[in-house]
């Protein structure tokens, strides 16, 4: 196997300018999260970042390619802070952007553990200030 080259690219830019936050339709918390994110389409991984999360979704960045149009469901795999326990959700992209050279999505959760979902829910409401949707 060959060793690929690493290039450092600048952080990804998770302010939307083009795209009001629509905040009455968020129903639960949201909290900041920075973790690494596996994202599974078919046969294909890729590594993306965390931007938040809440327990019906979460929102990603990951380094651009050009490709062509992407399936809008896919499985993702993190952990959360201070946690070793493998998140493993079903999600369904719900909005997309590009910017710089990154894609933007935001993703909502489908089938997940009841389990994870409360972790998640802990996590958010710990994390998010007084729990009011952010």
């Amino acid at each position: 196997m060959r060793d690929k080259a690493v290039h450092t690219v600048p952080a990804p830019n998770y302010s939307s300018p083009s795209r009001a936050v629509d905040s009455d339709r968020r129903a639960s918390p949201r909290a900041h999260l920075a973790v690494a994110v596996r994202q599974r389409i078919g046969r294909e991984v890729h590594l993306c970042q965390a931007g938040n999360i809440s327990v019906s979704g979460m929102y990603l960045a990951r380094a651009y390619r050009l490709l062509g149009p992407e399936p809008d469901r896919c499985w993702l795999e993190f952990c959360l802070p201070g946690s070793d326990v493998l998140i493993a959700v079903r999600a369904e992209v719900i909005w997309r952007a590009q910017r710089e050279r990154y894609h933007l999505m935001a993703v909502s959760f489908g089938l997940i553990a009841p389990s994870h979902r409360r972790m998640i829910a802990r996590y958010a409401a710990a994390t998010s200030g007084a729990g009011q949707p952010r």
